[in-house]
């Protein structure tokens, strides 16, 4: 593997990371139990010790590393990380029902917004009353995400795969997903990592943004191995979704400098990715 192509990898992992820690700017959510749906005489609210301005749970180890890897305190997230994981739960579930409504070890506000609605309807079809959405921690899938992020940054991608499989088995997450295909890219396992990126392009539990990164993917792996006419069809089809998407329109260029002859595949010059 390249210099280039690395660093390309670790680039766009970190921005997938920070997207789902939803660290794009100030967030304005509800506060803490007020009513966000009602339905036939259900009130569902959403409840637990969350900041809404910093997206994340009050106390919350996996949470603080994140916040470390942005202050460059590296060592002390892997610490903190490595804690969180050598003591997974048995069973581990990151959604669990109760009578009350649902517990949900969220990576942002966002992941809680669909139980809204289903406790909703889960009331109305029962005894009318109120019901909970708790925002509750830590969340291990996180977990193994923001370590498989570290393991990039050491260049150890065996590593990487290692611990996005393992963060996939307890919460098959399109983020999961995207990012180990981005590894068997990496690896030059590139039918793996386009089998993953159709997975997820194409999986009615994908929401706009990963399918647009799910269909860059595609144009990237299908690029690579000179599928230069689907290639250009799976960015098109991204900007569907995320019309004037930077890294969609370089890529389309750089499609037709090929085909012209103006470059040749991988060049030093080209920043590849799937964000």
């Amino acid at each position: 593997m390249s210099s280039v192509s690395f660093r390309s990898f670790a680039r766009t992992l970190a921005v997938s990371l920070a997207l789902a820690a939803g660290c794009g700017g100030a967030a304005t959510h509800p506060a803490q139990t007020t009513p966000v749906a009602a339905q036939n005489g259900t009130q569902v609210v959403i409840v637990g010790d969350f900041d809404p301005a910093a997206d994340r749970l009050r106390q919350d180890p996996v949470a603080d590393a994140f916040d470390a890897i942005q202050r460059g305190e590296i060592a002390q997230a892997r610490a903190a990380l490595e804690a969180v994981v050598a003591h997974v739960p048995a069973g581990w579930s990151p959604v669990t029902h109760s009578a009350r409504g649902v517990a949900v070890a969220a990576w942002s506000y966002h992941d809680l917004l669909p139980y809204t609605l289903m406790e909703a309807m889960q009331g109305a079809a029962g005894t009318p009353g109120k019901r909970e959405v708790a925002w509750v921690g830590p969340s291990y899938s996180r977990a193994f995400q923001l370590l498989a992020y570290l393991a990039v940054e050491d260049r150890d991608l065996d590593r990487a795969a290692g611990l996005l499989d393992r963060g996939i088995a307890l919460e098959p997450r399109a983020e999961l997903q995207t990012e180990r295909a981005l590894v068997y890219g990496h690896q030059g396992q590139l039918d793996k990592a386009l089998a993953l990126y159709v997975q997820v392009s194409e999986s009615a539990e994908s929401d706009d943004a990963a399918k647009a990164r799910a269909w860059r993917g595609r144009g990237s792996v299908l690029t690579d191995m000179g599928k230069l006419d689907d290639a250009e069809a799976a960015y098109r089809k991204s900007l569907e979704i995320e019309p004037d998407q930077k890294l969609a329109l370089s890529e389309l260029e750089y499609i037709q400098k090929l085909r012209a002859g103006q470059v040749k595949a991988n060049a030093a010059d080209i920043v590849r990715g799937q964000n």
